[in-house]
């Protein structure tokens, strides 16, 4: 319950006013319409009162006050238009005017950045003349995002900012989130990207439009500044997941849109040009491959060939992939072209690649596969547990979040292989062996039994399967799990009683937990340990498997996977099956379909004839990629919607130019279950066309009757066979812009945190499930030494399809690496900088060496976006049986000298 605000009797400026207890003069006279000036002070920023320019009079105090930081209070009498005050005002403004050479003005010019001092970082111009030193900047970094790069130095006069220790930014430890460049009200920081286009050579924008980031799953709203039918800035927005932060790549990675590459017609495969899976290059002349085609030829083509496939090898001969950065309306209408034009359930997406293993662990646990509580209800926490998952590179604002919550007294524990960078704030850190998860949690869990640490009452009056469970964790204890996972016994203990005993515990993870063969075993783990100590169901507690893609949530809840209907409906339930074969008017398939990698089998096998893509890359995502790459080859007919010839569109028979993120109006889900509308910034250039529409044209090329719906129209059909959604209207979305599932009423304001009460299985309750030690499918040898981990960088998304062709981000990190610790590189006699191989039985790449403490000896890392050393390459592409997810976090690989560079 919020605690009631006290109200306090003020007069500013001779009028009596109503202020809430803990506001500022400074925000209670902007409520009343009073004008103040002020630099320093900055909405979400920790007041500072240092630049003095919001000074007022305040009756019967000697000297004036800084309003930004002067606490209202009862019968308080201000003047902000006084003589006194307005001189000091127009003073202090004259003195910071002229001890700086630059225009303080919001819209300066950006070229004056060509002057600036400092043009080290890719991505942000320094000018220091510009600097009135309000400190904005410090308390953005350091409070905001909590990366500590911007400080004062020096002291009275000879006193200013600097980056670390007194480095030039580019140098610097700097990250890039940008939040110093919004917070700066002076443009002594600003970003840089305009300057490479003389047409962007002004802060000046024509329009703004308030939409959403297109990379991760957190979610952020950002403000988009557009001159003509360009970006030319992003701004972060005061969203729900946000509050006005942004990263790297949400503030500077939007120029990708108009990169040379983007596909602005349709292509038709030449006759003569064979697919060669292994010959792919995203820079590859299309003309080589493909001819440029019409609208009505291109889609005549599909219909015929589709419908030809379908005729000649029966109803299983096709199937789809969706995309999880595709809207929901997209992600719902593109399942719903498969299962009634199709008529199979042959349809996935990355969901398959990230969390299967998550979802599949909750569905059986606790009836819902969607998180529990929202990222920023860490505030609430008071212990944080966050397993293999690495937040500043993957989800660098609920880092943020998690950064805030630590430094006002939460209790942070990691337990990762990799020391990522939120382990400077952890009180625990369990570096534990790679493919120990269930000896490490099974062990903790033992603790908890053993010392009485259960909550039993919560455990006889939610839970079922607890004697069973509890029976399997005899085995598990610290001193017998402690040399397997490489925690001592003693840490063990000590950690299963911080979290067990605090008054609210919060679990979050990632691929590291998901993405292996016993990937269900793990998360069932991690549900057990919050089902044994009552650890969910209240503010600050619960279960967050943080989402990889902006979408990857949504296009789960709209049925974009093979097993499930809209809203997790399974396909092979007859009662559902029967009310969506009435809903959409077409007999539909019982049984459930393939999944991404079955997909790729089936084609191997001859069984899967044909497919079509929308925005989804498995030439470079799938595990063993010269196999997915050599399904695709096979195909009899591949269409790829998608914005650039990504390695898997040069696979194609036909290849339809679609539209970016920034270029369609849709709703997405983020991490939280906060359904947020996307506002269309750009118009798509040339021939290229909204997802929504293509996916109409296919279905009527193939025979669907449909009719033309607009983005609302898919929408409310979406609402009206999705329970958990039906509360948000269209007209909701567009006066509030986001609104939390379940939602079942328009005057609900939609539940954040779930399972209060009840689960949403049959008898209401939680189930445990127990999880025994299962090795990874394969284990480093003689031959192949090496454990490799794959993952995301913060610079770079996913395949990096985008991120490469931003020309910030692409400066930022251009070239493959692999970290590997120092100790490793000594062994090997390889140098930071020299290329090495990297083998394993599936395939080989050559990239650069990265010396990175970080990484345990005996591991190497490397991020999947470059597509001159796909990593994926390697992987192995051994299911999880239960959620039949890849293991892409685990496989044998062996380094050597390399004399070839990256490709």
């Amino acid at each position: 319950m919020k605690h009631q605000m006290n109200h306090i009797q003020l007069t500013i400026n001779g009028k009596q006013i109503q202020a809430c207890e803990g506001q500022t003069v400074l925000e209670a006279a902007r409520i009343e319409g009073f004008d103040i000036p002020h630099l320093c002070h900055m909405d979400g920023l920790r007041p500072a009162g240092n630049c003095r320019a919001c000074v007022v009079e305040i009756q019967g105090e000697r000297t004036l006050a800084a309003s930004c930081c002067r606490a209202v209070t009862e019968g308080l009498v201000v003047d902000t238009q006084s003589k006194r005050a307005t001189q000091a005002q127009q003073m202090i403004l004259n003195m910071l005017a002229q001890d700086t050479s630059s225009d303080k003005s919001k819209s300066v010019d950006l070229a004056r950045a060509f002057q600036a001092q400092d043009m080290s970082h890719p991505a942000i111009a320094v000018d220091m003349n510009a600097c009135i030193q309000c400190t904005r900047c410090i308390r953005a970094c350091r409070e905001i995002q909590g990366n500590n790069v911007i400080g004062l130095a020096y002291r009275g006069h000879h006193a200013q900012i600097v980056f670390d220790m007194n480095d030039s930014l580019g140098t610097s430890t700097c990250v890039a989130c940008g939040e110093c460049v919004q917070a700066c009200p002076t443009q002594a920081l600003l970003p840089k990207l305009g300057l490479h286009n003389s047409k962007a050579q002004t802060a000046q924008a024509s329009k703004t439009v308030d939409s959403l980031c297109p990379y991760c799953g957190v979610g952020c709203q950002a403000t988009y500044h557009v001159e003509g039918n360009r970006i030319v800035q992003v701004d972060g927005r005061n969203g729900p997941a946000n509050q006005g932060r942004l990263c790297v790549k949400g503030r500077f990675g939007f120029d990708y849109v108009e990169n040379k590459q983007r596909l602005t017609a349709p292509w038709i495969r030449r006759p003569e040009a064979s697919k060669n899976p292994q010959s792919l290059l995203t820079e590859s002349d299309l003309t080589q491959l493909f001819r440029p085609a019409t609208w009505d030829e291109a889609l005549d083509l599909i219909g015929h060939r589709l419908k030809d496939l379908l005729h000649i090898h029966g109803n299983n001969a096709l199937a789809g992939f969706g995309s999880a950065k595709c809207s929901n309306e997209e992600a719902y209408l593109f399942q719903k072209m498969i299962r009634t034009g199709f008529k199979n359930n042959h349809v996935d997406h990355c969901t398959r690649l990230c969390h299967a293993s998550s979802v599949t662990a909750l569905l059986e646990g606790l009836g819902s596969g969607a998180v529990s509580n929202p990222v920023r209800d860490v505030e609430h926490a008071e212990v944080i547990f966050l397993i293999g998952a690495n937040p500043t590179v993957n989800h660098p604002v609920a880092a943020t979040w998690i950064k805030n919550a630590v430094d006002r007294g939460a209790t942070l524990i990691i337990a990762d292989p990799r020391r990522n960078e939120l382990a400077r704030y952890a009180t625990e850190y369990l570096q534990f062996k790679p493919d120990m998860d269930v000896a490490l949690l099974n062990a903790l869990m033992h603790v908890m039994v053993e010392e009485g640490l259960s909550n039993l009452e919560f455990i006889a009056n939610r839970t079922t399967g607890f004697e069973a469970f509890k029976d399997n964790l005899k085995t598990y204890t610290p001193e017998r799990m402690a040399p397997l996972c490489g925690i001592p016994s003693e840490t063990l203990r000590r950690v299963a009683r911080l979290y067990a005993t605090s008054k609210a515990s919060m679990i979050f993870w990632g691929m590291g937990v998901s993405q292996h063969i016993h990937g269900t075993d793990n998360a069932r783990c991690l549900i057990a340990m919050s089902l044994l100590t009552g650890q969910i169901g209240r503010p600050g507690t619960g279960l967050h498997p943080l989402r990889g893609q902006n979408n990857v949530q949504g296009a789960s809840d709209a049925g974009l996977i093979p097993m499930m209907f809209p809203d997790y409906q399974r396909v092979d339930n007859p009662k559902v099956h029967d009310f969506f074969e009435r809903y959409w008017g077409s007999p539909l398939e019982p049984k459930p379909g393939l999944t991404v990698v079955e997909i790729m089998q089936a084609i191997k096998a001859e069984a899967i004839r044909g497919m079509v893509i929308m925005g989804e890359n498995p030439a470079m995502s799938d595990p063993d990629a010269n196999h997915a790459r050599e399904s695709l080859a096979k195909l009899d007919f591949l269409v790829v919607q998608d914005i650039f010839p990504t390695e898997t569109a040069l696979l194609a028979d036909v290849i339809l130019p679609a539209s970016a993120f920034a270029e369609k109006t849709g709703t997405f889900t983020n991490t939280d279950r906060t359904v947020q509308l996307a506002q269309q910034v750009l118009s798509p250039p040339g021939e290229a066309r909204q997802d929504l529409w293509i996916i109409q044209q296919i279905a009527q090329a193939i025979g669907l009757h449909w009719k033309e719906q607009t983005v609302q129209d898919v929408y409310d059909e979406m609402r009206h066979c999705m329970p958990s959604i039906s509360g948000i209207s269209w007209q909701r979305l567009q006066t509030e812009g986001a609104v939390t599932y379940p939602c079942h009423s328009e005057t609900e304001p939609g539940e954040a945190v779930v399972f209060q009460d009840h689960f949403p299985t049959a008898d209401g309750k939680g189930r445990f499930v127990p999880a025994n030690l299962i090795h990874a499918d394969e284990l480093p040898d003689a031959e192949y030494p090496f454990i490799l981990i794959t993952g995301r960088q913060l610079e770079h998304w996913h395949t990096g399809s985008m991120t490469r062709r931003s020309h910030i981000l692409d400066q930022l990190e251009p070239e493959p690496v692999a970290l590997i610790h120092p100790k490793d590189l000594q062994r090997l006699g390889v140098q930071a900088g020299q290329s090495i191989g990297l083998t394993s039985r599936r395939g080989a790449i050559n990239l650069y060496a990265r010396a990175d403490e970080s990484t345990p000896e005996g591991a190497v890392f490397v991020a999947f976006c470059y597509f001159e050393a796909a990593v994926n390459k390697l992987t192995n592409s051994a299911l999880d049986p239960a959620a039949k997810i890849p293991e892409l976090k685990y496989c044998a690989v062996k380094l050597t000298k390399s004399i070839s560079k990256p490709a």
